[in-house]
């Protein structure tokens, strides 16, 4: 059998060609991970003249993103908060929310709650 490599050529430059759009499709997105240690915990909304303390004062927040976003990604641009508005004197436990720039998704908080202590 005769071997004709220029045989069906328009089928195989378009086999190339979409197996190069699916490599650079599967390649291009390749979410990676990220954890950040010792993030400290804001409380937003207090009001004047209380004081309000959350325990543990630090959380670890893993990040989601491509490798672009997260190698430019500085821990400055992340911030870890409580919500405190309108909750009178006492102790609570409230999730902590974590605000991060576009493109960057927050993976897991650890931990996920903290107490706050209202004074």
């Amino acid at each position: 059998m005769a071997w004709h490599p220029f045989r069906n050529l328009g089928w195989k430059a378009l086999a190339l060609v979409l197996g190069i759009l699916l490599w650079f499709t599967v390649s291009g997105d390749l979410a990676i991970e990220r954890a950040i240690d010792g993030m400290p915990v804001a409380t937003k909304n207090v009001a004047a003249g209380v004081q309000a303390v959350a325990s543990p004062s630090r959380v670890t927040v893993t990040v989601r993103g491509s490798r672009e976003e997260l190698g430019a990604l500085a821990e400055t641009q992340l911030a870890a908060w409580v919500d405190v508005n309108n909750l009178g004197p006492g102790q609570y436990r409230l999730p902590v929310h974590v605000d991060t720039p576009m493109l960057v998704d927050v993976a897991k908080v650890v931990p996920e709650t903290v107490e706050v202590r209202i004074k």
